[in-house]
């Protein structure tokens, strides 16, 4: 696992909203109309009126019922928190959490381009 490469920016995504909250057996996915979407692997945190929630670690899911309160809001801004994670905030005071963790690979993908390990 590395972190969060130097390049990485989600600047595009400030201003869309938050369209397709998609749930696979593998993954989750953040969709912001077009071709912008978030593929999850890695841990996912949802924070919502102060609490964080985890909703998705490595094919395994936390409690998703935060998911359904982001979808509609739109992306205010987004940050690299810490080498392993980077956070998007929504409108509403929400906040999506990606975490990288020890694992091989690739733990988030940002469609159409950019590779998270």
């Amino acid at each position: 696992m590395g972190s969060i490469p130097a390049h990485f920016s989600l600047d595009r995504l400030v201003g869309k909203t938050l369209t397709q909250v998609a749930l696979g057996p593998y993954d989750l996915q953040f969709g912001f109309g077009g071709r912008d979407f978030i593929q999850c692997v890695g841990r996912v945190f949802v924070e919502l009126s102060g609490a964080s929630m985890l909703v998705y670690d490595h094919a395994s899911w936390g409690d998703i019922s935060p998911l359904k309160d982001i979808a509609g809001r739109t992306v205010q801004s987004w940050s690299v928190d810490t080498p392993r994670q980077f956070s998007l905030t929504l409108s509403g005071g929400a906040r999506l959490l990606f975490q990288c963790g020890d694992v091989p690979g690739e733990e988030f993908i940002v469609h159409p381009e950019i590779l998270v390990v």
